[in-house]
């Protein structure tokens, strides 16, 4: 079945396309995918540099161990590469209670 391409992220139909896609050719399944990653990474960046200093904070969530933090590491590399200096601030040890 075919992607459907919004915005930034590219979904698949179910996790039964996606299982599919990743068995059928693993090595080009997980290439593509990082490239997609990459490359979404690199237009959040150039989009955040075309409208500073519009954007003054950008926020990443999402549940534990799915990549925030090394996002925000790719994202501030990006974004220093597209000469927009950027702050890191991490709240992996930050618990209420």
């Amino acid at each position: 079945m075919e992607a459907l391409q919004t915005g930034f992220a590219v979904y698949r139909n179910s996790v039964d396309d996606i299982n599919r896609a990743a068995r059928r050719d693993p090595r080009r399944f997980v290439l593509r995918t990082e490239r997609a990653y990459r490359k979404n990474i690199e237009e959040i960046a150039r989009r955040i540099a075309a409208g500073s200093p519009q954007c003054r904070i950008a926020m990443l969530a999402g549940p534990s161990s799915s990549g925030k933090t090394t996002t925000a590491h790719m994202l501030a590399d990006a974004l220093r590469r597209a000469g927009v200096g950027s702050v890191s601030l991490s709240l992996d040890d930050f618990f209420l209670g």
